[in-house]
């Protein structure tokens, strides 16, 4: 199995190393809102949660997979989530009943995806 020849560590830094550096590409973006990015000492996951005031999350969703490459492919796979889906963050942040997108990044993602 290729995850067992990679190891489950390095693939566990892999994953929230890319989560880290696209939490801090997509805060540095005018509008863009994410989930979590106060708590970046922490140690957080590939999973990104963040929202674009002003856009609907499934609008923004439709936007990245059909990006400029023209292939009608985003190199990870995002959900849009009802804010609903973290109810103990939701009620900290004020977040209502926003739709929010959810990027899954692996281990297999390279830094320029």
């Amino acid at each position: 199995d290729v995850s067992l020849e990679i190891g489950m560590d390095k693939i566990e830094n892999l994953c929230c190393a890319h989560g880290q550096m696209l939490r801090k590409r997509l805060a540095a973006i005018d509008r863009v809102n994410v989930h979590h990015y106060n708590d970046l000492d922490q140690k957080m996951c590939g999973i990104v949660t963040f929202w674009c005031d002003g856009i609907e999350a499934s609008t923004m969703k439709e936007k990245l997979q059909n990006d400029d490459r023209g292939d009608g492919c985003c190199c990870f796979h995002l959900s849009v989530v009802p804010a609903t889906s973290t109810p103990l963050d939701s009620s900290r942040t004020g977040l209502g009943m926003k739709q929010l997108l959810r990027a899954s990044l692996s281990y297999f993602n390279t830094k320029d995806e």
